[in-house]
């Protein structure tokens, strides 16, 4: 490669997308340029329209491998996924090495490439590894006398059509893909485990956008329970996303942190997170929470509210600790204004008898706190323990029946509409039975507007009828967005 080539590709990376690719295609010629009567010959044959559907898609699937063609010096060595590869050229970009199975609402046939845009973690909600986002390249050959290519990458949810010549044709989508990047990429399988026991090993509870931040969409955000991760959530936002009024109307957030730390903490950790992104995207529209098991309890805490002669029956004298104790913060609070409704799956709200065998018993022995968080613990005298062991309170004493935070957060009233979708493994009539872990009594509110049981285990979130049931509940207040 020559002097001037080399430059102008490290010139390309600081530039845009679109504008950096632009840049390379027309300065460095055949190296990356597909032959140009290739490219000529397939937009002229989506100039005009086809006399039979296969021959439409076969011009689609021409144009396709000319744009290909484009990104085919894309083979720069790496430790990535292997689901895409990066385009040389514009490192942002990256495009299919090996289709998944598809799912068909999230794919739509048409023109361009779908490929996948790596945006940089510029936001304190982006995942640690920037977001990965749809996009489609579609490319046109420029003037006669020019080896360049003009090329345009869109967001196809946003654009569903392209016009060449005097054609409308719809534009390529692949909305699956950066789904599964963004899994892969994702916690690992066994940190909600180990996050569980070395809670002090955690760094930084935090909401985690699955797409950069959209003023015109609500917010839905998720709370994975105990021993888990926001990986799991994978299924119901895939099954989400793959209807279109939900996804042009929803934005979905997860609320990531360790599961061994006391409810009352964590729930503070997520109001503390809430208010930072309401605060430093200007959110506007209102929020819903979706919690699962445990998680539900935490969603449960921001649609109410302590008073201190509530928080003084957990632990006494707590609202004479200074303002900023986060004892005092996670036990005072008042029920959050921007929340429109919880959805509560398989939740605990009355505790579950598994929190008192002898395998939950033996996890709240080896669970390690922060010593920051055991230090705040013992400078107050009278603690809610729940065995008398003098051990410090844990998610798993917090999930005992006899827990005192529970029993006062049951009891006190909530401000929004809220849901239930509650599993039963079917071994008992309702009032007696269980998903396992949590019995129905338990995870029954007669407050919930809406209540549906599942036929499945604790796990039973990405059950078809738990996922009918989210998108009921969200299509309620999907009304048309701005665009």
């Amino acid at each position: 490669m020559s002097a001037p080539a080399s430059f102008l590709r490290r010139l390309a990376r600081g530039l845009p997308a679109a504008a950096a690719l632009a840049l390379l295609l027309a300065t460095t010629g055949c190296q990356t340029l597909p032959p140009k009567e290739r490219l000529t010959r397939a937009v002229a044959a989506l100039e005009h329209p086809a006399a039979a559907p296969h021959q439409s898609a076969a011009a689609w699937r021409d144009y396709r491998h000319a744009v290909a063609t484009v990104l085919a010096d894309a083979k720069e060595a790496g430790d990535v996924p292997d689901l895409k590869r990066p385009a040389r050229g514009l490192p942002r970009l990256w495009h299919l090495l090996r289709p998944t199975p598809r799912i068909a609402s999230l794919h739509r046939d048409g023109v361009g490439l779908p490929v996948i845009e790596r945006l940089p973690a510029d936001s304190p909600n982006a995942p640690r590894g920037g977001y990965h986002v749809a996009r489609t390249v579609l490319a046109r050959p420029g003037p006669p006398d020019s080896p360049a290519v003009a090329l345009n990458i869109v967001d196809p949810d946003r654009v569903p059509e392209t016009t060449f010549g005097a054609t409308k044709l719809p534009v390529a989508m692949d909305l699956q893909a950066p789904l599964d990047v963004t899994r892969g990429l994702g916690p690992r399988p066994l940190d909600g485990f180990r996050y569980l026991l070395l809670t002090n090993r955690f760094s930084d509870p935090r909401l985690i956008f699955l797409e950069p931040y959209d003023s015109d969409k609500i917010p839905v955000v998720f709370i994975h329970g105990l021993l888990s991760t926001p990986r799991m959530w994978g299924p119901v936002v895939t099954a989400l996303l793959a209807n279109e009024t939900i996804r042009q109307r929803y934005q979905f957030w997860f609320f990531y942190y360790p599961t061994g730390q006391p409810i009352p903490l964590s729930a503070l950790q997520l109001r503390d997170a809430l208010d930072a992104a309401v605060r430093t995207h200007h959110v506007r529209q209102p929020l819903v929470l979706i919690g699962h098991s445990m998680g539900g309890l935490l969603a449960r805490a921001q649609i109410t509210g302590f008073t201190p002669a509530a928080a003084a029956q957990i632990v006494p004298g707590v609202a004479s600790l200074p303002a900023d104790n986060p004892v005092r913060r996670a036990l005072l609070f008042a029920p959050r204004p921007d929340i429109a409704r919880a959805i509560f799956i398989a939740t605990p709200h009355r505790g579950s008898h598994f929190a008192l065998n002898g395998i939950a018993g033996l996890g709240v022995r080896l669970i390690r706190l922060p010593l920051w968080l055991q230090d705040e613990l013992a400078s107050i005298a009278e603690l809610p323990f729940t065995d008398h062991s003098r051990r410090f309170p844990t998610s798993i004493c917090g999930l005992s029946p006899n827990s005192s935070f529970l029993r006062a957060l049951d009891a006190a009233p909530t401000t929004v509409p809220q849901h239930s979708i509650i599993a039963n493994r079917g071994q008992s009539d309702l009032l007696r039975s269980s998903d396992g872990i949590v019995p129905y009594t338990s995870a029954h509110r007669a407050e919930a507007v809406s209540e549906v049981i599942v036929p499945a285990g604790h796990g039973g979130f990405s059950h078809p009828l738990a996922l009918a049931e989210i998108e009921r509940i969200l299509l309620k207040d999907a009304t048309p967005a701005a665009r």
